[in-house]
């Protein structure tokens, strides 16, 4: 997770490939990798987080999901690609 959260994609990458927990989420909020990733507008990592079964749904301790976190970002290709995955089902 800190690896999405500081824009690592190629860290990332490198631990999904070694099996990392992908909706792992943090203590504090309840978030998961992609709600970091959508919150910051980084459509690499969503796409990669995606890739590998992150789910789009995820609920955070207070509600929001990463659908809403981009939306709030005016991330339009994030909230697009997350739409696409099934985010607003």
């Amino acid at each position: 997770m800190v690896a999405v959260v500081n824009g690592r994609e190629a860290t990332s990458r490198t631990l999904l490939e070694a099996s990392a927990r992908i909706d792992a989420v943090d203590d504090e909020a309840g978030w998961s990798s992609l709600t970091w990733a959508a919150r910051s507008g980084r459509l690499a990592l969503v796409e990669l987080l995606l890739e590998h079964g992150a789910n789009p749904r995820h609920l955070a301790d207070d509600g929001t999901t990463p659908l809403h976190w981009a939306r709030e970002g005016d991330h339009a290709e994030v909230v697009a690609r997350l739409q696409v995955a099934g985010a607003d089902k």
